[in-house]
């Protein structure tokens, strides 16, 4: 019998101490007002959350507007309401991929232990290229979910990003219709043969282009404008392009919706 009792009163034991472990939550009585929320309103309250995902400007990420708070842990929090509720996801989702913003660092304490992970994990003592491995994530996602992908219309990454990861943004531009910004390489402005696949991709794929920059050497770029190539362009900048003025008349004559024309240091264009 006080064999039997010692077992028993282990058995107790572990009993009482996986009780304590429960965690117990205030009850919630009434109506739960959230489930009634119309997507206006919820779309207004995510972006109290996450404010850069309504950056819709055309201009790039280090010109951006930034907002005082770590815009990855703001994107992590939107992602996390996107899994409060049915009714919530779609709304979330969509704020999550229309405009999407890839940062180097979080920009509070949190990156300090991030990195020190890092570099513990690391095999060689050097960092991963942290930037880079989250544009092959979205890279995966967007080629693996359509709807996903027809999300998205703004796309801004790090300098060093898009300078070293040109196939893999050659790759997501690929699967994205109706992208209407996207930061590019500065090769890509210049007529760079490193950059010539990313340009192929974004002429064939991305119809729905509203800014675009052509520099010195990619004078062949430009006058392919008038084979129709982004119609919905709505600022063009040009920088000491070599072009004759009937061809430079001809392109803007191609291009309906355009309101903004930057010309800096063009050989024939002057004041008078």
């Amino acid at each position: 019998m006080g064999f039997m009792k010692h077992f028993r009163s282990r058995s107790r034991l572990r009993s009482k101490e996986s009780n304590g472990n429960v965690q117990y939550h205030a009850p919630v009585y009434g109506a739960d007002f959230t489930a009634r929320l119309p997507p206006n309103v919820l779309q207004n309250i995510f972006s109290f959350v996450c404010p850069h995902v309504l950056d819709e400007s055309y201009d790039v990420s280090e010109n951006s507007p930034l907002g005082d708070g770590c815009m990855l842990c703001d994107l992590r929090d939107l992602s996390r309401c996107a899994l409060v509720r049915k009714s919530w996801y779609g709304v979330a989702q969509g704020m999550l991929y229309k405009s999407i913003r890839i940062d180097a660092v979080h920009y509070c304490e949190r990156e300090e232990f991030l990195a020190d992970q890092r570099r513990r994990k690391s095999r060689h003592g050097d960092p991963p290229d942290v930037p880079a491995i989250r544009l092959q994530l979205l890279s995966r996602t967007v080629r693996e979910r359509q709807r996903i992908a027809e999300a998205v219309q703004i796309l801004k990454l790090p300098y060093m990003t898009r300078e070293t990861c040109k196939a893999d943004l050659a790759r997501t531009v690929s699967v994205l219709p109706n992208l209407q910004y996207v930061d590019l390489p500065d090769g890509f402005f210049t007529g760079d043969p490193t950059c010539h696949t990313l340009r192929q991709e974004l002429q064939a794929r991305c119809p729905d282009i509203r800014r675009m920059k052509y520099d010195s050497g990619s004078e062949t770029s430009f006058e392919i404008l008038q084979q129709y190539h982004w119609q919905m362009l709505e600022v063009l900048e040009l920088s000491r392009l070599r072009v004759e003025p009937i061809l430079f008349r001809r392109v803007l004559a191609c291009l309906p919706t355009l309101h903004e024309l930057i010309l800096t240091d063009i050989p024939w264009l002057s004041d008078t």
